[in-house]
This record gives C-alpha cells, sequence and structure tokens, in this order.
C-alpha cells in the first residue's frame, strides 16, 4: 500500500524505520561488514539508505526554493542509477559503522521533520516543484524513506540468516 496521506505517510515511516532499527540492535562492526556474494554488506546497504533519504531532503529543499531538480543527482540520469549506486558503494565503505549509525538516525529524524511540517495538500495535492515527475513530495518522502527502510531491513535479515543462522 502506498500512503496517500500525512498520517499513513507518518505511520508507515516510523514502522518501518522501528523495525529496521530493531534489526540493527546489537550488529557489530564485524557482522556489519561481512559481505554477500555482490560485495553488500549491512554498513553498505544501511550507508546508502541514509544517502537517499539525504538525496530527498536536498530535493526537498531545492524544491521550496524553486530550482530545478537533478533526480536522482547532479550528473545522473535514472538509466545511470547503477552507475551512480556503485560509486556510492565504494564511498560507503571506508565508512565507520557507527557513523552511519548516527547518519540513518539523523536523517530520519530530519525525514520525520518534514512529513511533520507539511500538510496532506503540500505532500499529496500535486507534483514535486523541480522534478519534472508526476511525483507528490510524499511521494518522494515514501520511496526514499519507508520503501528503502522496508528493503534494507530484507537484506539485514537475509545477512543474519546467512551468517548467524537465523
Amino acid at each position: 500500500m502506498v500512503a496517500g496521506s500525512k498520517s499513513q505517510l507518518l505511520d508507515v515511516t516510523q514502522s518501518e524505520f522501528a523495525l529496521l532499527a530493531a534489526a540493527l540492535k546489537g550488529i557489530d562492526c564485524d557482522l556489519a561488514n561481512l559481505a554477500d556474494e555482490d560485495g553488500n554488506t549491512i554498513k553498505t546497504i544501511i550507508a546508502h539508505r541514509a544517502h537517499w533519504v539525504e538525496l530527498f531532503l536536498n530535493w526537498h529543499f531545492e524544491s521550496q526554493l524553486g530550482q530545478k531538480i537533478h533526480l536522482p543527482a547532479e550528473g545522473f540520469k535514472w538509466s545511470q542509477l547503477k552507475t551512480y549506486n556503485s560509486i556510492l558503494k565504494a564511498k560507503h565503505v571506508v565508512l565507520d559503522w557507527s557513523e552511519v549509525q548516527v547518519n540513518l538516525k539523523l536523517n530520519h529524524a530530519k525525514l520525520l521533520s518534514v512529513i511533520e511540517e507539511l500538510t496532506d495538500g503540500q505532500l499529496y495535492g500535486a507534483p514535486m516543484a523541480g522534478t519534472n515527475s508526476k511525483w507528490t513530495i510524499g511521494r518522494f518522502a515514501e520511496a526514499n524513506g519507508a520503501s528503502h527502510y522496508r528493503s534494507a531491513l530484507r537484506f539485514v535479515k537475509s545477512q543474519l540468516k546467512t551468517h548467524l543462522g537465523h
């Protein structure tokens, strides 16, 4: 289900984050750095999700200023997403696990703040200005927040099952 109101967006964002945060409790640096067959680790996946929340926050800020928004990021088109994400992964490998967790929590708090300050009409009444997209602010917020938390949780559970057997 895709959220269609501020209250639904807050609920799904908070609940998906809570599930992810609970799964991350007790994961130490060694476990966070164990790679799957594609070279992904819990640390790089969580850093990636924190980054995408930050991208949304930047898009929202730029939209409020009436600026053109570069989706997904300046210098990249959606068709180059794989390349963009591989560049991110290389940057995230060197981050400290505790830093990654703090970034996720801080960006989540900022995301909730943005959602809370906007009305239903601002979140879902029109496409997000500057994006040349039909998606609303609320839809972008969910895609970069709750949906990313959900997919990160699937990865974390998979890694726990692979490396710890649960």
